[in-house]
């Protein structure tokens, strides 16, 4: 299949084809997750590397272990990582995360997990096996990602998912099970007015309940023009 090279802006590019490629819910995310200096971060379901290349668009300093189960997507993420020098910030792992919880050294070991996971029931499968993998719990599930999730965060660390808003009673039913209580709530409208379609929410190991729920972002205002916020995410890319 095709490959071809996109910028993602301020000296960073990307390795995709047709059947790998990223999403609105990918860079709304990354803006949403975006590690602190010094931080050790895990993402869960990493793709062709979208968030983490997003994240080394500034000069901070962070470790950040991203895992993919499907091979094509993983090797154009090392494509990725290669191509823009990140090896030293970026660690690219082909590997199932369950796998990982057996392993001493991840446990308890990441200040915050990031994860946009699949948000479809395993059936009626999509086009190729990339995108089934990535929108349909076929190989993971939301409660699965929640509960690995508690295992590899530090006390106090932060889980940030993005999702689809009929999945938000699964996500905060399991976070809460898990002991990751809900701290910013966010809904995205794709255009103003209309039902929201995605969620954005960041949740905190071992923390006091009390959740914030801030104004939803909005994408595309009313007159059909990106709004001035989705403009300041995406203007860069």
């Amino acid at each position: 299949m095709a490959e071809k090279i996109e910028s993602l802006g301020e000296k960073i590019k990307i390795v995709i084809n047709e059947e790998i490629t990223f999403t609105t819910d990918s860079v709304l995310l990354a803006n949403f997750s975006f590690p602190g200096a010094k931080s050790n971060v895990l993402e869960i379901g990493s793709g062709c590397g979208i968030i983490p290349l997003l994240w080394c668009k500034n000069e901070k300093s962070y470790k950040i272990t991203a895992v993919e189960i499907y091979k094509p997507s993983f090797d154009l993420m090392v494509k990725s990582v290669k191509l823009n020098g990140l090896e030293e910030k970026i660690s690219p792992l082909n590997e199932d995360i369950r796998s990982l919880s057996k392993h001493k050294s991840f446990l308890g070991a990441f200040d915050s997990v990031v994860c946009n996971p699949p948000y479809l029931p395993d059936e009626n499968p999509c086009r190729t096996l990339g995108r089934t993998i990535a929108r349909h719990e076929k190989t993971l599930s939301i409660e699965e990602i929640i509960k690995l999730s508690y295992l590899f965060l530090n006390n106090g660390g932060y889980l940030y998912l993005c999702c689809r808003s009929n999945r938000l009673c699964d996500v905060i039913m399991h976070m809460k099970l898990n002991k990751i209580e809900p701290k910013l709530l966010r809904f995205v409208e794709y255009v103003e007015g209309k039902p929201p379609k995605l969620f954005l929410i960041k949740g905190k190991k071992g923390a006091k309940p009390g959740i914030i729920v801030e104004n939803n972002l909005i994408l595309q205002t009313k007159n059909g023009k990106y709004s001035k916020e989705s403009e300041k995410i995406y203007g860069h890319l």
